[in-house]
Formats: structure tokens, C-alpha cells, sequence
């Protein structure tokens, strides 16, 4: 499903009980649901986004993340309700 293209107003639409209906569709008729979002560093896209699902997996460049910085994310995502499942290092 793509997302379309930038919206100004991004964390109206996410804050939509319309965006939170087609999560739990997808969470709920799909074996698994990938959403791929913009870096939480840069934006809060992010977290409202894994609140929303409920679960979420850390994935950090090779040679560019920091681990106190996957810390403090992990610790942002538990605190918005959201289940970290693990960590992903790539070569991105």
C-alpha cells in the first residue's frame, strides 16, 4: 500500500481514527504487516506510527547509528506503548 507523497499535515492524518482502522485491518487479515517509516530521529511520524501498531523493530545503518541512540529510541517507542521486537543493522 503506498502512502502517497509528502502531506504538510502528516501527523493530522496519522492522529485519524482512520489511520488507526486500517492499521488494525492489516495487523488483524494479515499474516504480517511491514510499515516502513521515515527516521523517528527526524521526524515523529514514527512514533505515532508504532503506537498505533503496537509492535516495533529498530533498524540502524551499519557505521551511522549509535547504539545510545537505538537506546534512547527503544526507550521512546516502550514509552509510546509500543512492543520493541529487536534491532536490525544494515549496510543502508
Amino acid at each position: 500500500m503506498f502512502a502517497g507523497g509528502p502531506a504538510a499535515n502528516a501527523q493530522e492524518l496519522l492522529a485519524r481514527n482512520s489511520f488507526e482502522q486500517v492499521i488494525n485491518s492489516c495487523l488483524r487479515d494479515f499474516t504480517m504487516t511491514i510499515i516502513d517509516t521515515p527516521p523517528a530521529n527526524s521526524c515523529a511520524d514514527a512514533l505515532r506510527i508504532a503506537s498505533v501498531a503496537g509492535y516495533s523493530l529498530i533498524v540502524s545503518r551499519r557505521h551511522k547509528g549509535v547504539v545510545g541512540d537505538a537506546k534512547v529510541l527503544a526507550n521512546q517507542l516502550t514509552a509510546s506503548h509500543s512492543t520493541v521486537i529487536g534491532a536490525v543493522m544494515n549496510d543502508g
